[in-house]
């Protein structure tokens, strides 16, 4: 017998052993896809998220939906699971899978899932942007055995996907019993943009019952917008035609006459104009903010104010968006508004100068701000103050010099709102006028524009100041002016040159007061010299002007006001100077403070003086304070609710940074104290 026979003979068996030892091999290494499957579905039952990687799950999904044979091995555990409750980002998670495998067999899959409810819009979502016409087939074919809700998502997602090929498909269901899916293919229809589905939608109109006819419309201007996205804006312009041609609701109308004015070739102005003429009321109202779409070139603004039959709430509305444009065209119109008897159409207009305002403006804008009602006068002053142009700030100066009374008055205040620099010399001269409110103004500008070199003349208008209110005003003018320096600390030589001459105790209190403010460290020493003045008023003023001092510098010189003095007010008052610097010293410590404030309340007598001290104490949150404030509880006196309240203050920051030590000091409470805030702290 032939050799090669009995090898022939046996060949089949020998390769049908190495193929099972091989299957035998691949399911010890790798598992099979049974098995697999299995472990990967017990792994997207308890995923959380969605966004995770699972590299050898992915490489699952794309080895299983390879070819028909490894899917059947898989499939029904997949969909046991897709179709369970529950496991949304798990199900999210193998959709992407799918979508990211994109095999024949993985989009045939999950077109059949489009037809199961648990999984339809999943299915959906991942089919939408998977590109090619298998998917647009497979979304077809799906259709018939979907759901209403799944239904009237894949006509969407047909529309959005713009496949000529899906036209015919959708046009067919726009004759749809069920108007609503009839309504979602006229839409993907407009979605689809094509030649053929706007000639659909189009030769549909006519016919339309009223229902429909919105619905066409919109899908046309839906079209519109992709013509113009494809770059073909003379098709666009003629379908906006069209849809207008068509008496479309306000809203499509609305845009429709906007896409003209996008795609035209022409004047954007005419097509906006010739609308606003025919349009009804309603729509108008609304046509008239495209004018903020007009190129930024447009200046003619006047042209739309002109048009017939423009209502006044429209005049506003132009008025208001010409003026952002700085349109000078409608200035005219704008001026001649001012007296209008409507108050709304008088403010806008006012509120417009303030953009396209000019210098031949300013003495109406003073006018209005001297006669108008409140809010006329507001706004015009803001539109004084904001108008732009150097040209403005010169006819400002030039204007205020000699004049007298309210308009000067009006004149003024606008320099020193338009902070206008070298105004220092007129306002020089102006705060000599004869005219009160006229020199309370230029009081009030020179603290915004001048410079302290103009601090001795200033001093000098302190000086001979008569009017209590026009000295106030001039001693925060001279604080003002002497800040502007931009060094560390203002100067105060020339203050205190003047003080050191001053002879009058008015005027050396005011001096007094100015350093007060400006607390220049080297200046204590000179305002502690007045502290034992004879002179009680001046006295007084020097204890006001440290009171507020930044540090404790002036401790020792309250300390000793507090030992001597026999004098009430000066007494209470140096007290209040005393607790003050002490809380104003970040350097000193919590305890030190605490001590000088045990100190001051030694020399308090006085109810006021006595809650001057404990208000103090609340605020330095430290245990010694604590401590002090519930020993002088347990003394008799009516300062309960004052000692209360300093420890409620302080107790929050306490327990956050001591808790223990707070806590046992508040424990000492209960035996003074049934105040309810104090002792939730405690439970």
């Amino acid at each position: 017998m032939n050799r090669s026979y009995h090898t022939n003979k046996y060949l089949p068996g020998i390769l049908l052993f190495a193929l099972l030892f091989c299957m035998a091999g691949e399911v010890v290494a790798k598992g099979g896809i049974r098995d697999r499957t299995d472990e990967m579905v017990k792994t997207l039952t308890g995923l959380q998220r969605v966004d995770v990687r699972l590299e050898d799950h992915e490489n699952l999904v794309r080895e299983i939906f390879s070819n028909n044979r490894t899917r059947r091995k898989a499939e029904s555990r997949i969909t046991e699971f897709l179709l369970s409750e529950g496991n949304h980002a798990g199900k999210r998670w193998l959709f992407n899978a799918l979508k990211k495998t994109a095999t024949p067999a993985a989009l045939e899959y999950m077109a059949e899932m489009l037809t199961h409810e648990e999984s339809a819009s999943l299915a959906l979502m991942a089919l939408e942007d998977i590109p090619g016409s298998n998917v647009n087939r497979l979304l077809k074919s799906a259709f018939p055995g979907a759901s209403p809700e799944i239904q009237f998502g894949i006509l969407n997602v047909l529309g959005l996907r713009r496949d000529g090929n899906s036209v015919e498909f959708l046009a067919g269901k726009m004759r749809d019993q069920n108007r609503q899916l009839a309504h979602a293919a006229m839409s993907a229809l407009g979605k689809t943009g094509t030649p053929e589905a706007i000639k659909i939608l189009t030769e549909a109109i006519p016919s339309a019952v009223p229902r429909d006819r919105p619905v066409l419309l919109e899908a046309l201007a839906e079209s519109a917008e992709q013509l113009v996205s494809g770059n073909q804006p003379d098709l666009a312009f003629d379908l906006y035609n069209t849809i207008l041609d068509a008496n479309p609701p306000e809203t499509i109308a609305l845009a429709a006459v906007k896409g003209k004015m996008e795609t035209t070739s022409g004047n954007p102005a005419g097509i906006l104009k010739e609308h606003l003429r025919t349009a009804q009321a309603a729509l108008r109202y609304r046509l008239v903010r495209l004018t903020k779409i007009l190129p930024a070139s447009f200046r003619s603004g006047q042209e739309f104010l002109q048009l017939p039959g423009i209502s006044d709430d429209e005049k506003m509305q132009l008025i208001t968006i010409f003026a952002e444009r700085n349109d000078q065209s409608i200035h005219e119109d704008v001026t001649g508004l001012i007296r209008h008897e409507n108050r709304e159409i008088r403010e806008t207009a006012i509120k417009a100068l303030s953009r396209i305002g000019g210098v031949e403006d300013v003495p109406l804008l003073v006018e209005l701000a001297l006669t108008g009602s409140t809010r006329e006068q507001e706004i015009a002053r803001n539109a004084l103050y904001t108008l732009r142009g150097r040209d403005i700030d010169s006819f400002l100066v030039q204007k205020v010099s000699g004049m007298e009374g309210e308009p000067a008055a009006e004149y003024i205040k606008a320099i020193g709102e338009r902070d206008i620099q070298g105004a220092d010399e007129v306002l020089i001269k102006t705060a000599k006028s004869r005219n009160g409110e006229t020199r309370m103004e230029s009081y009030k500008a020179l603290g915004k524009v001048a410079g302290p070199e103009n601090l001795d003349r200033i001093v000098e208008m302190l000086l001979v100041a008569e009017n209590p209110r026009e000295r106030q005003q001039l001693e925060k003018t001279l604080y003002q002016v002497a800040a502007r320096s931009g060094e560390k600390y203002a100067p105060s030589e020339v203050i205190i040159g003047y003080l050191n001459q001053a002879s009058e105790s008015e005027n050396r209190s005011s001096l007094i007061a100015v350093l007060g403010n400006i607390k220049n460290p080297g200046d204590m020493e000179v305002l502690a010299a007045y502290l034992d003045t004879e002179d009680k008023e001046v006295r007084l003023s020097a204890v006001r002007a440290l009171s507020d001092w930044p540090d404790a510098g002036p401790l020792e010189h309250f300390k000793k006001i507090l030992r001597e003095t026999e004098d009430p007010q000066l007494k209470a008052l140096s007290l209040k100077g005393y607790t003050q610097v002490i809380l104003n010293d970040n350097d000193l410590s919590g305890e030190k403070k605490v001590e000088e404030l045990q100190s001051g309340m030694s020399q308090a007598g006085k109810d006021y003086e006595r809650k001057l001290v404990i208000s103090a104490l609340g605020k330095v949150p430290c245990i010694k304070s604590l401590s002090l404030l519930i020993d002088e509880m347990a003394e008799p006196g009516g300062y309960k609710p004052e000692l209360e309240a300093a420890i409620l203050n302080m107790i929050p920051e306490l327990m956050e940074n001591e808790k223990e030590k707070t806590l046992s000091e508040l424990k000492r409470i209960t035996s003074y104290s049934d105040n309810e805030e104090i002792l939730e702290w405690l439970e």
